[in-house]
């Protein structure tokens, strides 16, 4: 018993010393993560002028203000409206559209705006589809007016109708006839840049007397006015 005893009395001593030895090991870790954490900062702020701390705090405090006061922001509904084919919007006039009818002179050339257009029979969707265009930028001449509705006549003389959102004012020619040489200037004396085909598609900008200015794929010239359909004998600028 009185081993027994001893043995407490040292195992006692043993854990005081443990603990007095654990303190100030305790202590010592702590200045080193102290000193660890403040070369990080220090780190940090070197690298951004000595700003960092500072200007991120206050970064932070407006990205939380921010998000409160958008979170406090009573939340706003707009419509969406229905889109209405019938009725023409700002942006379709500015790039081109027709206008509304009696406005603009009959008859008149116009060219196709959408790459695939329906032509009908009558003034309506109702009405049958007749023939199917799917040539973007075709000119075609605007010989009626109903509504929403333009009568229009290919180069070929087929006639019909035409929804006019499908329409551009931006003007067109087509060569017809005979193949056409393509001239560097508006003299048939100058140089002949290229050939152009029967059918071939061009953006026509102006014409001086028997001659006419195009654009065929980034390629100018100028064109002879009587191998060219959809310009009228009196226009010069378009």
């Amino acid at each position: 018993m009185r081993y027994f005893f001893i043995f407490l009395s040292f195992f006692a001593v043993m854990l005081f010393q443990e603990g007095l030895y654990a303190a100030p090991s305790s202590e010592k870790d702590g200045k080193k993560s102290t000193h660890k954490k403040a070369h990080v900062k220090k780190a940090v702020v070197s690298k951004t002028g000595g700003k960092a701390s500072k200007s991120s705090k206050i970064d932070d405090k407006s990205k939380e203000d921010a998000s409160k006061k958008k979170e406090e922001a009573p939340a706003t509904t707009v419509p969406t409206l229905p889109a209405d084919p019938q009725k023409e919007s700002p942006k379709e006039i500015a790039s081109g559209g027709e206008g509304s009818p009696g406005k603009l002179p009959i008859p008149r050339f116009v060219s196709f705006k959408a790459n695939a257009v329906n032509m009908h029979v009558g003034p309506g969707n109702n009405y049958p589809i007749e023939w199917r265009y799917i040539k973007q930028s075709l000119p075609v001449e605007v010989v009626a007016e109903f509504e929403h509705w333009r009568q229009v006549r290919d180069a070929q003389g087929t006639v019909g109708w035409v929804h006019k959102t499908l329409l551009s004012s931006k003007r067109f020619t087509i060569v017809q006839g005979k193949v056409a040489n393509l001239y560097s200037s508006a003299d048939l004396e100058s140089k002949v840049l290229a050939t152009i085909e029967p059918g071939v598609v061009c953006k026509i900008s102006e014409c001086i007397n028997t001659m006419c200015k195009v654009d065929i794929q980034g390629i100018k010239g100028w064109v002879k006015r009587d191998l060219l359909w959809g310009i009228y004998p009196h226009e010069q600028v378009f």
